[in-house]
Parts: structure tokens; sequence; C-alpha cells
């Protein structure tokens, strides 16, 4: 086995992945301030349950506060515990809508697949460790007018109510380490990303406009 330790390396390297998507439909809570619009979705499992330890699941909120902040929150469970896990705002931009991905029987979603449908990342979330439980939860506040990746003249605003929150890293032969196994079918592959183990990069939830 091969042991992966320069995350940073890979985490910036998928910032650069860009895709186009297909049509999906919006929604928003019902809130009593009319200042605020908050959006809460499902996070939902990008593989096909037939990929082993994939089937996390959680919500996240996008909150346009009155303050002119962006909040966005994600709570999940049934994770890789005591690994860390990349998460970003991806968005197509432009006329498309962005979707969550849908994995197939024995063969893994990667993070380039899934672009396609959920677009380029717009904005990186800070990447969390997963308790000894497989949970994560995180907060963070962004300015509104905080520029997107693919496209500055478009700002963090602009999408809140279209983007899709991606969390990534699934641990296919639960050895507790994101590796290259060559003994193990789904551990053994590389990601397309910055060499890393396809453990380290894989998505494992998606939740957005689609849900």
């Amino acid at each position: 086995m091969a042991m992966y330790t320069p995350m940073i390396t890979a985490a910036a390297a998928i910032v650069a992945t860009v895709g186009l998507g297909g049509t999906a439909l919006a929604g928003h809570d019902e809130v009593k301030n009319d200042k605020v619009a908050k959006y809460t979705y499902e996070l939902e499992p990008v593989q096909d349950s037939s990929i082993p330890n994939s089937q996390a699941s959680g919500w996240t909120k996008i909150t346009a506060l009155p303050n002119g902040n962006v909040k966005v929150q994600v709570e999940a469970s049934g994770l890789a515990p005591n690994l860390p896990h990349l998460m970003h705002l991806h968005d197509v931009l432009g006329p498309a809508t962005s979707e969550c991905p849908t994995g197939t029987p024995g063969d893994v979603v990667t993070v380039l697949d899934g672009a396609p449908s959920y677009g380029a990342i717009q904005l990186g979330l800070e990447t969390q460790l997963a308790d000894a439980a497989g949970t994560i939860s995180y907060s963070a506040q962004f300015p509104a007018e905080t520029p997107t990746a693919t496209d500055p003249s478009v700002t963090l605003g602009d999408i809140a109510g279209s983007a899709q929150v991606v969390v990534h890293g699934i641990d296919f032969d639960g050895n507790g380490e994101y590796v290259i196994n060559p003994d193990d079918p789904f551990a053994g592959q590389t990601s397309s990303i910055a060499d890393a183990p396809l453990e380290l990069t894989a998505p494992v939830l998606c939740g957005g406009i689609a849900n």
C-alpha cells in the first residue's frame, strides 16, 4: 500500500475542475424575515449502493444574511471516520443548471465524472475531519460579493440558491487510510487529479438545486 500525504496539493488541483450541467429545479425554505433567503437541501450519496462504504447522508443549508454575508452549513454522517473530507460549492453558471450525478452499479463516480453534472468548483470550503463516528459539522460565513472561481463577475450571492455542495472522500477498503491499495478493485484506483488515491477525491455526497 502506498500512503498519500500531500492532500493540499490534490485539493488545489481539484479546484481547477470544470464541467457543464443539465437541468434541475430549485426550492427554498419558508422564512418569516423577507431579508433572509434560506436554502436547505438533503445531501445524498453520489455513488451507487454497490460501491463499498459510500452511503453517507446529511443536509446542507445556504443562507443569504441581512449583513451581506452568505452562511454555508453542512451536517453529514456515515462518512469515513477519522479521515479528512474535502468540500466545495459547485455551480455550472450561465443558462445551464447544476445537478447531482447518479452512480451506476460497480462503477465509481470520479471527481471528473461528476463535473459535467454539478459544474466547476466556485468556492472551496474548509476540509473537515470526520470524527470516530464518521460525522462532520461545518458552518462558515463568506461575503456575498466573493467572486466565483470561474467567473469573477458572478458572486457567491448570485449562486446562493443554485450551488451544489459536494463532499469528497470514501474509504473503499475500510482500512482507515486514503491509500492506493492494489489488492482492492476500488481503493486500487488512482484519481485523475494529481495522482491522488481515488479514495481521497471521490465524491461521496452532493446536495443543492437538484434535490
